[in-house]
């Protein structure tokens, strides 16, 4: 008899994966919107310094004021990379084009705006000097 009780609270013990609970009748206890929402989070936190906006998935999870910066840092660090691959060419492979004969000395676009167009809106945006959808107009027309 004491084998028996061992057995038994042995097995009740031990425990049970999803797929078990499931076949069993029972409830699962995952929460799958609560999973969501952190992953959610997460991915806002991982992408916040570079602006990302997940292709505008979270956008009912971060106010207005928040998707404007995040808007407005995507759209400076787009800048940054287009000015630093311009930068790199300039330094790196005109130089050896030009020992074979090229004549292209440089690479310079004009009529562009430059990063730190988009800096200034964000300063006039943290100053209320503008508004949300003013400061997403203006960078779009850049």
């Amino acid at each position: 008899m004491i084998k028996n009780l061992i057995k038994e609270s042995k097995r009740d013990s031990t425990p049970v994966n999803h797929f078990q609970m499931t076949s069993q009748g029972q409830k699962s206890y995952f929460d799958f919107s609560a999973f969501r929402q952190a992953q959610e989070v997460r991915v806002l936190n991982l992408t916040k310094q570079s602006g990302w906006q997940g292709r505008t998935l979270y956008d009912a999870r971060i106010t207005e004021y928040y998707f404007t910066i995040r808007f407005l840092r995507f759209t400076y660090n787009c800048f940054r990379l287009r000015e630093y691959l311009i930068d790199q060419l300039n330094t790196i492979l005109f130089p050896q084009l030009k020992k074979l004969g090229s004549c292209i000395d440089s690479i310079s676009i004009e009529g562009l705006p430059k990063s730190e167009d988009i800096l200034e809106l964000q300063q006039k945006l943290e100053k209320g000097e503008i508004g949300f959808k003013e400061a997403i107009d203006l960078s779009r027309r850049f």
